[in-house]
Formats: C-alpha cells, sequence, structure tokens
C-alpha cells in the first residue's frame, strides 16, 4: 500500500531506550514517567526517574504525568521518592 508520491507505509521505527540497565526496544516517541516505571515494575508514587546526559549531568523527572520525549539510546535511572532511613 502507497500513500502518494510513491512511498509505502511503514511501521514506526523502533528505538531503544535504557531504563536500570534494562534495554527496551519502543514505538512510541513519547512516555510519560508513569508509563516507564511501569516497564521496570515500579511504582509512580514510590520512584522518579533520572535522565542520564554525557559527562555526569542529569535531569529529573518527578511528577509521575510528565511526558518524556525519547530518542533512540536514551538512557534513564530510578530513584527512591522517600529518603533513605538512617539506622
Amino acid at each position: 500500500m502507497t500513500t502518494g508520491a510513491g512511498q509505502k507505509d511503514r511501521k514506526p521505527k523502533k528505538i531503544t531506550i535504557e531504563v536500570d540497565d534494562e534495554k527496551f526496544e519502543v514505538e512510541e516517541r513519547s512516555m510519560t514517567v508513569s508509563e516507564l516505571l511501569a516497564l521496570i515494575d515500579l511504582d509512580p508514587e514510590e520512584s522518579y526517574l533520572v535522565e542520564l546526559h554525557g559527562q555526569g549531568s542529569q535531569k529529573k523527572y518527578e511528577g509521575a504525568d510528565e511526558e518524556i520525549k525519547l530518542h533512540n539510546g536514551i538512557r534513564f535511572v530510578s530513584a527512591d521518592r522517600a529518603p533513605a532511613e538512617v539506622a
């Protein structure tokens, strides 16, 4: 099937993202914090995401409904919302 001018319909290209050292192939170009945390079975009430950039810079995403634009190779780590208890 073509869409005109000889272009063929094609499935959206999958991109690879990484959350807590686990790689996922997704078609979406944006997802919420909740959707990304669900990939690794974490609750957005208890966790948030940190995007890792080169040279040690980071960006926090704390709102569960916060939309994050994705690109191939984007990397995140999860972090606990509750402060660590000191014994």
